[in-house]
């Protein structure tokens, strides 16, 4: 005798489907028990509810069909038409199963004597389920009190006797056929699973991208499909690639949250202490990392602990309620093998293209001059591998650090002598340039008291790197003579640390955001023992009005330790951009035939602001000048002001940024710069700091200091001293090289600049901290 299961063996279709489809047909009213039986269906996936209690929800409608019997007879005679012809010609005795009513069966195979016994789910008279049966249970019914010799279930063959037995177990049963078709069936299906899941661990990581969960931001960014997607992938990536070693979608699971969920709290925990994001340069920095860790004390919140408890649950509701066929070794290794193909593909395709990350994101929600919050503006996932493509830091192809070695350890390291330890301020005032070097003519000189500091100083002009933005650039030129930048992510060789190890007691302003450039984390990588910002000293961003009086008050208040002191302070007045309109408190400048409205505005605005520095600046160095101990002050200006769309404030005043020639080069890149000392410091250093300066570029202020004032300085920057005599301007567009200008470079040059490189990187990267015996 033969088994067969119904639904899909001797018909088309599911027999349940089909009839409750039939039924509610007629009667409208039972399609809200439809969704009452998907919601416990729901349930019951995730063990809230007990399978039985969903199976009886499931037959649930019975109870309130109207004239049942006469609907049953009319469906029936439809059901007929659907079977196939070779179960009902056939004359081989059989037994049929299927997890639905057994009148409803009975009812079907009336006329068909080859069915001897039907199983199926037991009612009463009133049509309530008597007993909660599962169709594996049905057969392994028949099985054990039936003699069957064969067992037919979706048109598979199962042969007895070890398939026999398989199925008693309640294992199933399939041809090799069969199995190929069922395997690619559970791939399928678990992919669409593995993509459902991948999309919730998705929107996780967008609420831990922030510290505190920001609706508006995880709004914008499910509003761009392309962030998403971004996102999304390499999650889905992932979690096929554990799929596809340990065959089992539980495992794929909880193997790409956890590791999901510790790379967000890493994230996310940094952002709390350090204000920064988790980035792919961290993961080489683990040492440092372990040593940051154990200054904080790292708690977990609830959302935490509850998405642990999800990531544990979710895996444990998916390994007892997915399918338990298991992958054949070829289909796992095509997952693995296509998941790389992919991920190599797209990487490079996709992923390290800057046009779409700058394209994808939502500047009106987060703050788009925080590098941070633009980070995070664009989820997780995306940005974190984004970073890659500025966080591995390339060493030059000549690289020899056995050569740069030699190159600093033939010069010998020096103090500074101890009656000469002048106070030292820095000021890098922000876009701040020398407008009456051009052909201006101005009603009000907003120049007026910088033009008396140059008679009183050395002074001179600097040839930047940037333009109208950038700052950084030029501001840590000066802090560590780099011409080229590390990524400073840890501690960092620079005159700062040089000052430390004289004694001096190093302090930074900066009226802005800490975060803002990243100065809060990098400011103490490069030495300093105290940094002044917003989120810990200013209430607001500042003019300068109000900045140099705390230039003051940090020098008074450094008396007190009887130290030295080194102050560098970074102005934010005159940052752009600028009114277009009529916003400056006066006419400075003559206007010129031929310049319109928004280009004058646009200068005059800028102006405005300068002439507001140009007087602050009087009160600050009248302090000093008047103070009893020595005081030199470094002041410059970082890069050029942003004048209008193609620079046509600069244009309509004639003044040439053609970068074809040296003249337009100058006018692009230069600011001016100026080292001052009061009457106390001249007579310390027996030097008058007075006259007209050379050109040079931002990275030879420090050594050119120390160098007017009889300075060595540590081993990089004598080194700086001596490059500087060979090329003291290297600029992507002109090198100066012995008093000469050029665009290319040489053989001989170049392997010079080549040197100077490797030395530059091997110093950057290396934190040199030797204990010195004075």
């Amino acid at each position: 005798m033969k088994l067969f299961t119904y639904s899909w063996t001797v018909r088309r279709g599911n027999l349940a489907s089909s009839f409750y489809k039939f039924c509610r047909n007629r009667d409208w009213k039972l399609v809200f028990y439809h969704w009452k039986f998907l919601w416990f269906q729901l349930l019951s996936i995730f063990s809230i509810v007990s399978k039985e209690k969903a199976i009886k929800e499931k037959w649930f409608f019975l109870q309130k069909v109207n004239q049942l019997d006469s609907l049953t007879n009319e469906f029936v005679k439809k059901e007929k038409q659907k079977l196939y012809a070779w179960f009902v010609e056939s004359k081989e005795d059989m037994i049929l199963v299927e997890d639905v009513p057994k009148w409803l069966l009975d009812k079907i195979t009336a006329d068909l004597p080859q069915v001897k016994q039907i199983y199926g789910l037991s009612f009463s008279d009133s049509h309530q389920l008597e007993a909660v049966e599962t169709k594996q249970s049905l057969i392994n019914q028949a099985l054990k009190e039936q003699s069957i010799t064969k067992v037919i279930t979706g048109m598979a063959d199962i042969k007895c006797e070890k398939e026999k037995i398989n199925v008693l177990m309640g294992k199933p049963c399939f041809t090799k056929e069969m199995q190929r078709t069922q395997q690619l069936k559970k791939l399928l299906w678990n992919l669409l699973l593995l993509a459902g899941l991948a999309l919730v661990i998705t929107i996780f990581t967008f609420i831990f991208a922030t510290i505190h969960i920001r609706y508006d931001l995880l709004a914008a960014i499910l509003q761009d499909p392309v962030l998403v997607f971004m996102n999304w992938f390499p999650i889905f990536l992932l979690m096929v690639f554990c799929y596809g070693i340990s065959g089992r979608s539980a495992s794929a699971f909880f193997i790409t949250a956890f590791i999901i969920f510790v790379v967000a709290m890493i994230n996310y925990f940094k952002l709390l202490f350090r204000d920064e994001p988790f980035q792919i340069s961290d993961i080489i920095l683990i040492q440092e990392a372990k040593n940051m860790a154990g200054k904080y004390s790292i708690r977990f919140n609830y959302k935490q602990w509850l998405t642990l408890l999800f990531m544990v649950w979710g895996a444990w509701i998916l390994s007892i309620k997915t399918s338990k066929i298991k992958l054949s070794k070829v289909l796992r290794l095509s997952c693995i093998l296509v998941v790389c193909i992919l991920g190599i593909v797209s990487w490079k395709t996709f992923y390290l293209k800057s046009t779409i990350y700058d394209t994808h994101v939502n500047k009106k929600v987060m703050n788009q001059w925080s590098g941070t919050q633009m980070f995070q503006a664009r989820g997780f996932v995306y940005p974190f591998i984004y970073s890659y493509t500025y966080a591995v830091e390339r060493e030059p192809e000549y690289y020899d650090p056995k050569k740069a070695e030699e190159t600093l350890q033939a010069y010998n390291y020096a103090s500074i002598p101890e009656k000469e330890k002048v106070n030292i301020i820095g000021i890098m005032l922000e876009s701040y340039n020398d407008f009456s070097k051009f052909d201006i003519d101005f009603l009000i000189d907003p120049y007026k008291n910088f033009h008396d500091l140059q008679k009183e100083s050395i002074y001179g002009n600097i040839i930047t790197n940037i333009f109208a933005g950038g700052t950084v650039s030029t501001e840590r030129s000066f802090l560590n003579g780099y011409q080229h930048h590390p990524s400073y992510k840890k501690t960092t060789n620079s005159f700062v640390h040089y000052f430390n190890e004289q004694g001096y007691y190093t302090e930074a302003l900066h009226p802005s955001y800490g975060w803002f450039y990243n100065r809060r984390n990098i400011n103490n990588y490069l030495g300093f023992s105290n940094f002044y910002y917003i989120e810990n000293y200013f209430e607001r961003i500042v003019d300068d009005h109000t900045l140099f009086p705390e230039i003051i008050k940090g020098y008074e208040e450094n008396k007190k330790r009887n130290q030295p002191y080194f102050n560098f302070t970074v102005t934010y007045q005159n940052h752009g951009p600028y009114s277009e309109g009529n916003a400056a408190d006066a006419q400075y400048l003559v206007r010129k035939d031929g310049v319109g409205d928004a280009q004058y505005h646009l200068l005059n605005n800028y102006l405005n602001g300068v002439y507001k520095t140009d007087q602050a600046l009087k009160e600050l160095f009248d302090y000093f000048r008047n103070e009893s101990e020595p005081v030199i002050i470094v002041l410059f200006g970082d890069h050029n002001p942003l004048l209008g769309d193609g620079n046509s404030g600069y244009l309509q005043q004639g003044i040439d940024l053609d970068m074809g020639t040296v003249q337009g080069f100058k006018n692009y890149y230069e600011t001016p710069y100026l080292f001052w000392g009061n009457d106390a410091a001249k007579s310390v250093l027996d030097n008058e700091l007075l006259g007209q300066g050379e050109t040079f570029g931002p990275s030879y202020l420090m050594p050119k200091l120390f160098e007017t004032i009889g300075w060595e300085g540590n081993e990089y920057m004598q080194y700086l001293s001596d490059v500087y005599q060979v090329m003291p301007v290297m600029n992507a567009a002109y090198y100066n090289i012995n008093g000469e200008w050029v665009k290319e470079l040489n053989e001989e040059q170049k392997k010079f600049y080549e040197d100077f490189v490797n030395a530059e990187y091997y110093y950057s990267h290396n934190y040199w901290k030797e204990d010195r015996e004075k």
